[in-house]
């Protein structure tokens, strides 16, 4: 098999084939920044202090043991 030029009209749909997919890519990533800028992600919550965290864990433990001392009493 001899290689030589190819043809020109397949040359030319395979170039216009390339460039449709180059463009279609920059396109899809502009779509995406410009509606990314409109809807941005939700901004995580500041992480509490460590002694507001110990304080919920320490009302969470209040409440837990409460609940489980009516039980104890009941049950007597």
């Amino acid at each position: 098999m001899k290689l030589g030029a190819p043809q020109p009209g397949l040359a030319l749909l395979l170039l216009c084939i390339w460039v449709a997919i180059l463009l279609a890519g920059v396109v899809a990533y502009r779509l995406f920044r410009w509606w990314r800028k409109r809807h941005p992600l939700p901004k995580p919550a500041p992480e509490r202090s460590y002694s507001e965290s110990l304080q919920q864990r320490l009302d969470a433990a209040r409440r837990a043991g409460d609940a489980t001392s009516r039980r104890r009493s009941r049950r007597r």
